[in-house]
């Protein structure tokens, strides 16, 4: 997810020099930064936008979100901020971007999801006036995709920097595919990992009954609604695993029991602007299982364009049907050496997009470049500035769906 990949940049910031503000829901603190403090910064009416009064109350939320800097100002005074760092998402962006202005402190604005244009009438228009007020005049513009770089700047006429999601600062790191990899496959295993929205729950469906036909079987390290989780389970040979904590013990049992990656990607035609310049965040730890990857997705979407422009790090499937997959499978089943080709290209191209070392990188060095009053900023923050991150969390995101047994 978004904001799990935006921490993962910020493992390693000096703590002492990093405050998170969070709006509409609170963290779980077992999965926050340790020795980092979180102030909230709630809506008074937070937990109505979870309700079927969202539709009446988001667009108010939106209008109302600038208006808040004042009160944001009174909440940090003590912490004496440098910067301001913020994501494109909800509502906590607006209030961020305005105290930033109003307190003439750099910047930094994060765009992960094309959220713009999942929103309708009101609302959208009113985001789209304010990002051609703020996009412009942020300090940096950190972008997930350089299609959405490339978008935004047609949009707003400001470019921004690639910054793809991150692996974590002590990500598991494989310098070869698993040794069972050249050997037989039986029976052979495709694992899938992440949260599971409906369009994503259709394309499991078609891998299991791909996989059905040749004794192959699907495992599934995800979330869902428990309706979504249900009408999956219905297939049998799928295996769906309990949620794993970390992204480590997530490699390592893939790596263990699976002999590809299945990254899929929304073929719905109103899925279509975001599927088109937002990036899965997925890929950051699917390639460091060190398994050959199957993306499967329209051809205009992100993750198969990628692909294409990085040959040979996976099986692109462009064909919405069970068939494509059957013999997508069937060709990775027939040849061991094509597996451990594709594998290690997907080792390489992860650690070359997706590896700590370059997000930390690209962050320090639009914080640099920003504050050229502090001379000599470096990794070991010694000169790090004193950030605030504000970031409205997703209600479910926090939530831990009962999924079947």
């Amino acid at each position: 997810m978004a904001f799990s990949t935006l921490y993962r940049v910020l493992e390693a910031y000096p703590k002492n020099k990093l405050l998170i503000i969070e709006g509409n829901a609170a963290s779980n603190p077992d999965r926050r930064i340790a020795g980092v403090t979180y102030l909230q910064f709630k809506l008074v009416w937070a937990r109505l936008l979870s309700t079927r009064l969202d539709r009446y109350l988001s667009p108010l939320a939106t209008f109302y979100s600038p208006f808040r800097a004042n009160a944001l100002e009174r909440l940090v005074r003590d912490f004496r901020p440098e910067a301001v760092i913020t994501m494109l998402w909800n509502y906590a962006w607006g209030t961020a971007a305005a105290y930033a202005e109003r307190t003439k402190l750099p910047l930094h604005l994060i765009v992960h999801d094309d959220w713009v244009m999942s929103q309708a009438g009101f609302e959208r228009r009113l985001i789209d006036r304010r990002l051609r007020h703020w996009y412009p005049k942020a300090a940096s513009r950190l972008c997930v995709s350089p299609y959405m770089v490339e978008e935004y700047r047609r949009r707003y006429e400001a470019t921004g920097e690639v910054l793809y999601p991150s692996r974590s600062a002590d990500a598991v790191v494989f310098a070869e595919p698993p040794d069972r990899l050249g050997r037989a496959c039986e029976p052979f295993t495709v694992a899938f990992a992440g949260r599971i929205p409906w369009e994503y729950a259709r394309a499991l469906q078609r891998m299991a009954t791909a996989l059905r036909t040749i004794g192959g079987r699907l495992l599934v390290f995800g979330e869902a609604a428990p309706e979504i989780a249900s009408v999956i389970c219905q297939e049998p040979n799928v295996e769906w695993r309990q949620r794993v904590e970390s992204s480590q013990a997530l490699i390592r049992q893939c790596r263990a029991e699976a002999h590809t990656m299945y990254v899929p990607m929304s073929y719905c035609e109103q899925d279509r602007p975001n599927a088109e310049v937002s990036f899965p965040s997925k890929l950051a730890d699917c390639t460091a299982v060190g398994l050959p990857l199957i993306v499967d997705g329209p051809e205009y979407c992100s993750a198969v364009r990628w692909a294409r422009e990085n040959p040979g790090v996976a099986e692109v499937v462009t064909d919405r049907s069970v068939d494509a997959l059957k013999k997508t499978v069937a060709r990775l089943i027939k040849d061991g050496a094509h597996r451990l080709q594709l594998a290690r290209e997907s080792i390489c191209r992860g650690q070359e997009y997706f590896g700590f070392n370059r997000a930390i990188s690209t962050l320090y060095s639009i914080l640099s470049a920003s504050q050229q009053s502090v001379e000599g900023l470096r990794y070991d923050g010694a000169r790090a500035l004193s950030l605030i991150l504000s970031v409205d969390l997703d209600q479910a995101e926090e939530v831990s769906p009962r999924v079947p047994k």
